[in-house]
């Protein structure tokens, strides 16, 4: 399974196995990656959001979440900052049900 993560001005496309990691995993590679490849980044995922804006629960398993391919971009704190968030509204759109995602085999 195979995710388009984005984060900052980069994207990169992560091979997710069978999916079994959560989605929080996600964000942490993109840092890693972009860490690696391009500048450091100084933070940690705050959240996972789809094209649409809608916040994906971090702690979901990716592959009952995600369908093959789906673009997801990285939240960061300065993101969360730029969005108006603090930390617990943040939290709290982690708890609306994601419906809009369907799981394709």
């Amino acid at each position: 399974m195979k995710i388009e993560v984005h984060i900052k001005d980069k994207q990169f496309a992560i091979n997710c196995g069978d999916g079994l990691q959560k989605v929080k995993w996600l964000g942490d590679v993109a840092i890693f990656r972009h860490s690696h490849f391009y500048s450091q980044i100084n933070s940690t995922t705050k959240g996972i959001k789809l094209e649409n804006g809608e916040m994906v629960d971090l702690n979901a398993i990716i592959s009952s979440t995600l369908a093959e391919n789906t673009h997801v971009w990285v939240v960061l704190k300065e993101d969360l900052e730029a969005m108006g968030m603090d930390a617990k509204q943040q939290q709290q759109q982690h708890k609306r049900p994601i419906t809009a995602v369907s799981r394709r085999k």
